[in-house]
This record gives C-alpha cells, structure tokens and sequence, in this order.
C-alpha cells in the first residue's frame, strides 16, 4: 500500500493550522506503543545551542588546529573525518574533546527537550531512543519529579532489547559516562553497526516490533541518518518521521511516512511549526479530564459543523478510549454517524473477519443504541446501503439491544432489523438467546415471514468440518444446525408450537428438506437392503423421543416434524394429506418412518388404509421400518380385511423363499430381522382367523429354521 494510501485510510489530525499527523500516532501514543527517536535538530535548538554532526566535527577540528567545510562531507563524511582525527593523535583526544563540547554549562535543555517527555504519561510507558550525546534529556525529567521517577537510562554500548523496554536509550551514549563509549568516528559506528552489532540488534528488534516509532529532530543530510536507515528496509507501516517539507521525499524513500511541516523564513524560529504542533499535542494529552468532557459536549451535542479546529480535536478524542466514552454520551444526531463514516472509523463494522478496538466497540454499542432512539430508519438504511457482511460484535449488539431494550419498536421496522441480523448471522458468536427474546416481541400474525427466516435459518444443516467416527454409512464430515440445540428446543415451544396454526407449513416444509439432506449426506445405497439409513439407525422409535442421545439436532428434528403432523391431525387439518405423498414420494427411510407413525395415529385412516400403505410400498418387509410397521401390524390387522392379511402372509413368505434361493449365503444372512418383528405382531394383533393361523405357523417354523 502506498504511503498516501495509508495515511488516508488511518486518518489523520490537524495539530496546527499546517502539520496533521495520521491517528496511527494518536492511538500510539495513547496505548502507550510510541517510541519518540530524538535526532540532533532536538538539541541544536535554543538554548541548548548543541552543534549537529557536522558542526560538530568543524569544532573538534578546530582543536586540532585544522578545518572542516560542509562541501567536504560529500566525500568524507563526519564520522570517517573525526576518525583520520584521532589515528592522527594516537587514538586518544576526539571522544574526550566531543564530550567536553557536549558537556557546555551554558547549554540548557530546548523546548523540544521539555515538550517530547510529555507524550508519556508516566516512566512506565517512557520509551525515548537518542542519538544525541547531551543529558538534557534526564534533566528534564528529573524535573518533572514524580511522573517519570524512576526512569530507566540506558547507554551504548549496554542497550535493552529493542522490542520490550522502557526509559531512555542513549543508542550512541552519553556524556555522563566514560567518553571511550562515545559512538563518534567511523570505527566506532562499525563497532555499534556491524563488528559487535550492539545498535544494530537494538534496531532490528525496535523495527520489527509492535511500536510505533517517531523520529523527531533529523534531517535526511544527517550521516546519522545513513545508520538509522541499516534495517529500515524491513517494510513495516510503523515508523513516521516529523521533518521538513523538503525532507519529506528522502524518507519516503527508506520506508518511512514523512509527516511534514513548513519552515518559517525567521531564522531563529525556522522550526517553529515543529514546536507548535508538539505543544498542541502535549496540551491535549495533558489536559485535564473534565475540560474535555465540557469540550466534546459543546461540540458533539449540536450537529457536525465545518469547524476545522473542533474536527480535529474530536479525531484526537476518538483515538482514546476514555474520550470515546464520552462522546458517545452527547452524540445523538445521525449526522455523526455520516461524520464518523467520512473519516472511516467505522470501516471495521463492515469487516466481519476484524477484531475490533475498545474504541470501536465504544462506538458500536452507540450506533446501536442510537438506531433504537431514533424513530426514523437511517442507521438501518446506513448498514443496507454498505452492502458489505456487518461485523460479529455489531450483530450481537443489535442482538442483544432488541433483546434487553424496553422500547417501542413498530412491527416493520422491527422484522427488518431481524432480517438484517439473520442475514449476517455469525455461526457460534451471535447470541441464540438474545435472538429468541427479539423474536418474541414480533407479532406472528402480521410479520410471519421473519419467523419462516428464522425457521430457515437455524434449522439449515451444513458441514461441521470435523470428522465422522469411522462408518461404511457415514460421508466424510457430520452435519450441525446453525444454532446450538438449546436454542432449537426453546425456538420451538417458545415461538413456533405456540403458533402452530400459523407456522405448520414453513415447519414441516424445512425440516423435510432438511431431513432429505441429512439423509443424502450421511447415507449410501446399500444392495442387500432396500436403502440403508445411519439416519434411521440412530433413532429406535418415533413415537418415543430420546433427547440424550448423539447426534441431538437429529432427534430434534425428528420430534418437531412428528408433533407438528400430529397438530394437524388433531385440528383435523387436511394439509397433512400433502406432507403424507411427499415422504412417500422421497427416498429417505426416515420420512417413511414419520410417515407410517402419522398414519398410524391420524383417525381419518382406516385399518386398511395403513396396512395397504406398508405393503404397497413394499415396506413390510425393510428391516429399517420395522419398529413402525410392527406397530401398525399389531394394532391394525385385527380388523383389516382378509385379503389383506393374505397378502400380508404371501409377502413374508416370499421373502423367505427368496432368501433360501440365494446361493452361497450363509445362515446370518438368510433372515430378515424385520420378518420376526412382523411375526410377533401378527401374534400381538390377536388376529382369530383359522387362515391366518395356519400360514403364520409354518412360517414361523421357517424363518426360524
């Protein structure tokens, strides 16, 4: 992503009427991850009068009694003069000479010295790297006395790690040590950089870290520069650098986001702009908490206006948590909801793979709060309009505001934002329950069709990507429904039994077609038997529930299509007729079940009318049906007529004979386990016909032999 790019999509701040800084920096700052890297231009302020690198090197050339003029850097830099220096006198003179210029009494610490601290709010969270080798740094907090007591100092060559420390680092020493640890010529810089690598190693942890680094007081002429830049190539959005209009490019060049600022003509104040937007930072992180609470409330509680000064101030506000708070507690109007959307932080509650910030969350559970507030449909509007899948934690708010929330909401809009929520339903995050407690609020006989959404909705099986127990009758992974079975349970005798009347069709509609993908998913085609089932193994009976057993969803669904068919046979209504064909029609033994157990109880079916249906569908003999047609066997036949209780035995006894045709079967595999069951209901049925009697004795010899 290109640096403009970036400096976009984060945001930025106006901390002057010409330097904004992107809210990377503010957040940085406030979460306590800023890293302030303080160049020479810190210390060559007024009244500290500290000499920059080259300068430096002229005065220590002076001692010597020779010169160095800013044209020769080109060909030999600071670093490798004030090198040739010292081999010229032994290798003694320069680092002590360096330190002595550093070391001035009348030097005193800059503005910049005394303003840089502050963006810490204590010693804790105190994390400043210097190149410098001056101590105003550690005099300017030591007199800010107990906000930074305490602090840590660190020096060349005894560096932190780069990516966990806290205090000051003096990355090329300082002068209240031994002068020999001053970085200074070029040998020493080899040392720090390559041969012991000390400030090397410092960097590339700092560099590769969570920080966010602000260099401050650097040009991009610095040889120090040069060092800094070793490592700089590990491309990271991290690190900013406040400079000069007309430095900007060179950092862009060694990976870091220039945030410029214009120099002013007056030379004794040529960097003025850099100091005013310091002071203006710090005087926001240091004001005191209720000046901005009267703030924000005097510019959040009316609409957005065009006021430069009081948008920049609210972007800062919204890059702390604390601040966040408040300004949601005085913002009410929909235009802030388009203000916030204009400079993107609300970009992440359309991203549903994001985690967001407390900020962020702040700001969610406002827009939630203040959609329900209003009585127009603008937020709802608002989130339509993205056509982007809304973020988790956005879903459960709303979720749980409908839930909880005592107001009035009119039906319409009320069924749309529950659409809008079961159309970015988040497996496993959105809160069932909440649901449950807003969908009860919806009045079922003027917005059916959210609760058909919902039926449809959580009732939907999909893979749940873990692997089945080992089965020849199992495909590769089992199913679930969207929501936990707790939830379907309460779903049904909450809201759907209740309002049979009106629900039975969407009810039985999915939960068939469900059952039909259960059935083709977890099933195969099995030639020994009409069509094995893993489905119907799991159940026993459906007359008897079995709510312990695995998989539950399974026996849910089971129960619910049994006592909603069983609702409409006691209201005697005739749409059963229609659900009665189609799991006839279908191929899952399962439906077959539900099928012969409704008929088994529907009254409008004569005694006939239910053994006909076992055997011409040839079910009398499938040994996965056999539970149901045993029943319908022992409290039927009785009273059937007696050409089909003959064809009852004629269907058994061509099974059998079936069976001891079969070649090369072994005894295990010449029964039929449903032929017993249909025996030993014949004999419960009480049958007393003489016929049946003397056709059911042989075979029952047979199929026992």
């Amino acid at each position: 992503m290109k640096i403009l790019e970036r400096l976009t999509v984060g945001g930025i701040m106006l901390l002057t009427d010409h330097v904004d800084i992107p809210t990377e920096l503010i957040r940085a700052q406030e979460e306590e991850r800023l890293v302030v890297f303080a160049g020479a231009g810190v210390s060559m302020a007024s009244p500290s009068n500290i000499p920059g690198f080259v300068d430096l090197a002229k005065a220590v050339a002076k001692s010597y009694g020779q010169k160095y003029y800013v044209k020769q850097q080109r060909v030999q830099p600071p670093d490798v003069f004030l090198g040739s220096l010292n081999s010229k006198n032994g290798g003694q003179g320069v680092h002590e000479i360096v330190k002595q210029i550093m070391s001035r009494e009348t030097s005193r610490p800059s503005q910049l010295h005394n303003l840089i601290p502050l963006l810490f709010k204590s010693a804790r969270d105190l994390k400043i790297v210097t190149t410098n080798y001056d101590a105003h740094f550690l005099t300017v907090l030591k007199n800010y006395g107990e906000r930074f007591d305490g602090f840590d100092i660190f020096r060349a060559p005894a560096l932190p790690r780069g990516d966990d420390f806290r205090g000051i680092v003096y990355l090329h020493g300082n002068v209240e040590q031994d002068s020999r640890w001053l970085v200074v010529t070029n040998r020493d810089f080899g040392r720090a950089y390559l041969t012991e690598g000390w400030a090397r190693d410092f960097l590339r942890d700092l560099y590769l870290s969570d920080y966010t680094i602000l260099f401050i007081g650097y040009s991009h002429r610095d040889t120090i520069v040069d060092y800094l830049a070793r490592g700089l190539d590990i491309r990271q959005s991290n690190r900013y650098a406040l400079v000069s209009a007309s430095d900007a490019e060179r950092w862009k060049e060694i990976n870091v986001i220039p945030v410029s600022y214009p120099l002013t003509p007056e030379k004794k104040k040529v960097h003025y702009e850099l100091q005013k937007a310091l002071e203006n930072w710090t005087s926001l992180v240091s004001s005191d908490f209720e000046t901005h609470i009267d703030r924000i409330e005097s510019i959040a509680g009316k609409k957005p206006g065009i006021d430069h000064k009081d948008d920049s101030y609210l972007t800062y506000c919204l890059n702390r948590e604390d601040l966040t708070v408040i300004f949601c507690r005085f913002a009410e109007d929909f235009a802030w909801v388009e203000w916030l959307d204009s400079k993107a932080m609300l970009d992440n509650l359309f991203r549903e793979e994001e985690s967001l910030t407390e900020i962020e969350k702040s700001l969610t559970r406002w827009f939630v709060k203040t959609a329900f507030v209003s009585s127009s449909q603008e937020h709802l509007t608002f989130l339509a309009s993205r056509r982007s899948s809304l973020n988790p934690y956005l879903v459960s708010s709303i979720v749980e505001h409908m839930a909880d929330s005592d107001l009035e909401i009119p039906d319409t809009c009320q069924a749309e934002w529950l659409n809008l929520i079961l159309n970015n339903w988040h497996k496993g995050e959105t809160p069932c329950l909440a649901m449950l407690k807003a969908l009860k609020k919806v009045d079922v006989t003027t917005n059916p069709w959210i609760i058909t959404k919902a039926i449809q909705s959580f009732f939907s099986l999909s893979q749940t990507g873990k692997p089945a127990k080992l089965s020849l009758f199992h495909r590769q992974y089992d199913l679930e429904p969207l929501v936990k079975p707790d939830c379907l349970k309460r779903f049904w005798s909450e809201i759907i039994e209740p309002n049979l009347d009106i629900l039975h069709e969407d009810i039985l509609s999915i939960l068939t077609s469900q059952l039909m993908k259960a059935v083709t998913d977890m099933s195969v085609i099995n030639g020994s038997v009409r069509e094995y089932d893993s489905i119907c193994s799991a159940r026993k009976t459906i007359e008897e529930s079995e709510p312990e057993s695995n998989p539950q969803w399974l026996h849910i669904y089971i129960d619910l299509v049994r006592d909603t068919i069983l609702h409409l046979i006691k209201t005697d209504n005739k749409d059963r007729n229609f659900y009665y064909e189609w799991w006839r029609r279908s191929r899952a033994p399962i439906l077959w079940r539900i099928l012969l157990y409704a008929v088994s109880e529907d009254p409008s079916c004569s005694d006939d009318d239910r053994v006909r249906i076992v055997l011409d569908n040839g079910w009398l003999i499938n040994p996965v049906l056999k539970a149901e047609t045993a029943k319908i066997i022992s409290n039927s036949l009785r009273t059937t007529s007696t050409s089909v209780l003959m064809k009852v035995v004629e269907t058994i006894e061509r099974e059998l004979d079936r069976l001891s045709r079969v070649p090369n079967l072994g005894d295990d595999q010449r029964s039929n386990p449903a032929i017993g069951e249909i025996l030993l209901a014949i004999e419960k049925s009480g049958v007393d016909s003489p016929e049946i009697k003397k056709l059911v004795k042989p075979l029952k010899e047979k199929e026992r032999s």
